[in-house]
């Protein structure tokens, strides 16, 4: 099971929603769903449950005994779809009238009252809502079937979120989206998937603590590799002193550094002055092996003359 669909069983499962905010829960199904005017009225979805709640939804409003037909397509190894399809004009202008429906826009008569905005908004990702899983990507979707309702439920998502969606055309179809982790963990609050929304701070919070993890892993790296470097060059250098002018060549402060250089390549320089004979800072230690290698430079100079 996808994070996507457990999104929409704990909306499923959320019987707060479906008793106390029945009307605006269903109200966001049917609109937000591919076809919602007096022509036609009816949705596709790959989940059985939500085809149940989109059927009981009409039957709430017109009565048990109102023609509305359930097929299944895709069978075997093919994903099983449901349609529901409400029949007859006069049931389908019952519908529009009950919810005072004038064209894409949404009524603002069925979600007047506290909680029935994120409960439309609940249904409306039930019709065509999606999130990627949040191990992969931070994507959460509502698809604007219609291209009139794009609008007016970017308006409720921004005054119920606080945020704006981010839209795009996909296919010749409008897509409201959010990106922000924080913003995605508000709308599935909202919609009535709280432990789907803890599910992914859990997931950011180890995710951001594992790119921690990893970027002072690659500081580390890098560090190490920069005192190789380094120390490879010191050495090299100090190598060819010894062998012009030998170790007795070298002035004394320097003879007991060039060694433990020598002795200690993997060393940093604050590791480094610990195995020195006399106490010196990092910084005097720095300035002592440079010295060497100005050394071994001024004096390849002269040899190459």
């Amino acid at each position: 099971m996808s994070f996507a669909n457990d999104v929409r069983t704990e909306i499923l499962e959320n019987n707060t929603l479906r008793k106390k905010f029945r009307k605006a829960q269903g109200y966001g199904l049917l609109l937000c769903s591919k076809c919602f005017d007096e022509g036609k009225i009816s949705m596709t979805t790959e989940r059985q449950e939500i085809a149940k709640l989109y059927r009981s939804t009409l039957l709430d409003i017109l009565g048990p005994k109102q023609k509305i037909t359930v097929e299944q397509a895709g069978m075997g190894n093919a994903t099983r779809h449901f349609s529901v399809t409400l029949h007859g004009a006069d049931a389908r202008r019952q519908v529009l009238e009950y919810f005072s429906q004038q064209g894409d826009t949404i009524s603002q008569g069925c979600i007047a009252q506290e909680g029935e905005a994120a409960a439309f908004i609940s249904g409306a990702y039930l019709a065509c809502g999606s999130v990627t899983d949040p191990e992969k990507n931070y994507l959460l979707e509502f698809t604007a079937y219609r291209a009139g309702l794009a609008e007016p439920l970017a308006q409720l998502l921004e005054q119920l979120m606080g945020a704006p969606p981010k839209f795009i055309f996909r296919r010749d179809v409008g897509v409201l989206y959010y990106r922000e982790s924080e913003h995605i963990e508000d709308v599935l609050t909202a919609v009535g998937a709280p432990k789907s929304a803890m599910e992914l701070m859990e997931v950011k919070i180890i995710r951001d603590m594992r790119n921690k993890v990893n970027r002072a892993s690659n500081c580390e790296t890098a560090n190490i590799d920069k005192t190789l470097t380094a120390s490879a060059r010191q050495i090299a250098d100090i190598e060819y002193l010894i062998l012009a002018v030998g170790m007795e060549g070298l002035p004394e402060e320097l003879q007991d550094v060039a060694l433990k250089r020598m002795e200690n390549p993997e060393l940093s320089l604050r590791e480094l002055v610990e195995h020195l004979k006399e106490p010196i800072s990092r910084s005097g230690l720095n300035h002592r092996l440079n010295r060497l290698c100005r050394m071994a430079g001024e004096l390849r100079q002269k040899q190459s003359e």
